[in-house]
């Protein structure tokens, strides 16, 4: 019976990470969460997305350094293990197969030919570390972060390491079972959740995720340059395109207000464009996506910001106007939108602006 219950656990698990397509759109830094300068940054982001530790100048690798300073396991190991184990079964296992797609096979027998697979490129003991970081430990299911819960928090998926998807070997009595499939899917995981900043379980590495947060700035004002291309494209005035505006350093307006990722004026219509500019962060559960609805928009919700603006606008888009340069005949008005990489609605109430992709923007001032 336990091994039947591990088999439909294995066969879950790579139904799962199939069927989950939201993630499909030398110098060592430590747990150092934080960097000196823009250059350091920008460094730091270009070397995420390399495996190549050899450079000369020891900067590619970093991102890997935060990998392994989070969770003391090699990352070429890691990727080279799950690669291994994905494709790599010889013949002689074949009588290990207790499913069409699960193997259960002794654990030193099965890290002797991880290691003969890899050439005898990673030590006994570096091998055992991937495997260690890849094995379910099975007293800590309900446990995250150190916290026990009295039911199984499978919805958490952002903050849970433990769980079948992200640990696929189970440790039953000595035997390592898992399924091959469920490895090639993982590693599918880990490198295309690095290149598009959405980590399987950001809690448990804080300096990625750290970098991470980083990226999402640089993005964000990436945006901002984009969508004042946009504006200029469609023929807008460039003294009539703002970017990062400070009201207060243009009038009399308060400080609280912060800045304007974008304001455009039209004269024909006398319509002043506001825009905010955010990057939202890809989710793989439900429970993840109410989370993230109470982050953006919630009773303290991160947008309270931009509707704040949105209103103080509203309420005196005439003293604005004329301190921006922006001449009209008193028919003003304002259309606000959010330009983010994905659309995300407000299931939580109403909200004075759209979100919209840079793409539908360009479409709107065609």
């Amino acid at each position: 019976m336990k091994k039947i219950l591990i088999i439909a656990s294995l066969a879950l698990c790579c139904s799962l990470l199939a069927s989950c397509e939201d993630f499909l759109d030398t110098k060592k830094y430590g747990a150092k969460t934080d960097w000196e300068t823009q250059e350091d940054v920008e460094k730091a982001l270009v070397a995420l997305f390399s495996f190549n530790t050899n450079d000369a100048e020891g900067v590619t690798g970093r991102g890997i350094t935060w990998f392994e300073c989070c969770s003391d396991v090699s990352f070429n190991c890691f990727l080279d293990v799950l690669n291994s184990l994905a494709l790599g079964c010889p013949s002689n296992f074949e009588g290990d197969y207790v499913s069409s797609n699960v193997l259960s096979i002794e654990s030193s027998s099965l890290a002797n030919f991880v290691k003969q697979d890899l050439l005898n490129n990673y030590t006994d003991e570096t091998i055992g570390d991937a495997l260690d970081f890849l094995t379910l430990d099975n007293e800590k299911l309900k446990e995250i972060d150190g916290k026990s819960y009295d039911y199984l928090p499978f919805g958490n998926t952002k903050n849970r390491l433990n769980r079948l998807e992200l640990k696929p070997i189970i440790n039953d009595d000595g035997q390592f079972v898992y399924s091959p499939i469920c490895m090639g899917l993982l590693k599918e995981r880990w490198v295309r959740g690095l290149a598009e900043r959405f980590l399987p379980a950001k809690l448990a590495f804080p300096s990625l995720n750290k970098v991470m947060e980083s990226w999402k700035h640089l993005y964000e004002k990436a945006l901002e340059s984009d969508v004042q291309d946009c504006f200029l494209k469609a023929g807008f005035l460039r003294k009539h395109v703002y970017r990062g505006v400070d009201l207060c350093k243009k009038g009399d307006h308060p400080q609280y207000l912060g800045d304007y990722d974008g304001l455009a004026y039209d004269p024909v219509t006398e319509t002043v464009w506001v825009i905010e500019c955010k990057e939202f962060e890809k989710i793989e559960s439900a429970f993840d996506y109410m989370q993230l609805q109470q982050r953006w928009f919630g009773k303290e919700g991160k947008l309270l910001k931009y509707e704040r603006r949105i209103k103080y606008l509203q309420e005196h888009l005439v003293e604005v106007a004329a301190d921006l340069g922006f001449n009209h005949t008193g028919k003003l008005r304002i259309r606000a939108y959010l330009v983010s990489n994905k659309l995300f609605m407000n299931v939580l109430g109403q909200s004075n602006f759209q979100v919209i992709t840079l793409s539908e923007l360009g479409s709107l001032l065609e």
